[in-house]
């Protein structure tokens, strides 16, 4: 970086010029990055490992038998656990699980989004049909009584469908279109988390990072948020469910329908 040592902000800092690496080794050896795997004990040991993700896009959800072992003691500061979510990063040189065996972890979510008593739903993929009109009978019981929802998605052929579901209980539908990562500022997230009441990401076709900068600012600016794991109207209605009932921002494996029953 090249500071500028005569503007000053705050009377101390010194203003950032121009950044510039030209004098730096750029590598051109590519970063693969497993999202949302899940820490899972390791029978008679103190080790932890990570065997699938959320998504079921990874090389670990390629064969049962790929698995990556993870040592807490390395990452001592990071108090891991069984159930938390973390991403794996590293570096692809082609050798697939031995190449992945030596990443490092590169983010941790946040442990009270989820449920640690139990292992995340596998993500399935959503069969195909043939859409009519964009009705929609609700499953669940509540009424939003207008309050603003935020769903942050990438499948923009999806927003009417989801619009008809906020509009059977009574809400106000905003979409945030993550279709396109480079387009979706944090500044754009933040801006359109502050104008709603509640916020449902949708994690199946969007970056990893625009999730996490939408669950960073809903949480800095006291926004109830769920995550739904795929762009369905039934993952969707039960996100809201749980967002407005202050419940787990994941919903856990294997949850029934007696768990969608308001408090009152």
């Amino acid at each position: 970086m090249q500071l500028d040592r005569q503007r000053l902000i705050h009377g101390k800092l010194p203003v950032i010029n121009r950044v510039t690496n030209d004098h730096l080794a750029i590598s051109t050896t590519p970063t693969k990055v497993i999202e949302y795997a899940t820490l899972e004990p390791v029978a008679g040991s103190d080790v932890l490992q990570i065997k699938k993700t959320l998504k079921g896009n990874s090389i670990l959800d390629e064969s049962h038998a790929n698995t990556i072992v993870i040592d807490p003691y390395k990452y001592a500061s990071r108090n891991l656990k069984p159930g938390m979510i973390i991403d794996f990063a590293y570096y692809d040189h082609g050798n697939g699980m031995r190449d992945a065996k030596a990443g490092e972890i590169r983010w941790i979510h946040s442990e009270h989004e989820f449920d640690t008593t139990k292992a995340p739903r596998k993500l399935q993929q959503p069969k195909k049909v043939k859409k009519t009109r964009h009705e929609y009978s609700d499953k669940l019981d509540y009424d939003l009584n207008q309050k603003r929802v935020l769903v942050v998605t990438g499948a923009r052929d999806r927003v009417q469908d989801l619009k008809a579901v906020v509009a059977k209980h009574h809400g106000v539908f905003y979409s945030l279109d993550a279709s396109m990562e480079e387009n979706v500022s944090s500044s754009k997230i933040k801006r359109a988390v502050k104008d709603a009441d509640l916020i449902v990401v949708c994690i199946d076709r969007i970056h990893h990072r625009i999730s996490q900068l939408t669950t960073h600012h809903a949480k800095r600016n006291d926004r109830p948020f769920a995550i739904a794991t795929t762009t369905s109207n039934t993952a969707v209605e039960r996100a809201i469910f749980r967002a407005l009932n202050g419940n787990n921002a994941y919903e856990s494996s294997g949850q029934d329908m007696a768990k969608y029953v308001s408090a009152d």
